[in-house]
């Protein structure tokens, strides 16, 4: 828990940075929000900010995600 005041000092100078790369997270994509919900409250994250981040922060994760798909070679056998 050590790790609690230096990430809700994070968040609470750069809340929208913050949100876009707590979503990169090595957790489950549904979870997240959930968590970060529970580690920062709501007075000092607000719903609209985090929205601001963690939407175009999924929305580049899951395009990688497409274009990787794309370029991976075909097997051809």
């Amino acid at each position: 828990m050590a790790y609690m005041t230096p990430l809700r000092r994070t968040v609470a100078m750069r809340p929208v940075r913050a949100s876009f790369l707590l979503m990169w997270a090595p957790l489950p994509t549904s979870t997240l929000p959930l968590v970060a919900g529970f580690l920062i409250p709501p007075s000092e994250l607000p719903f609209s900010l985090f929205v601001s981040g963690a939407f175009p922060s999924k929305l580049l994760h899951f395009a990688c995600d497409v274009l990787v798909g794309v370029e991976v070679p075909r097997h051809r056998g």
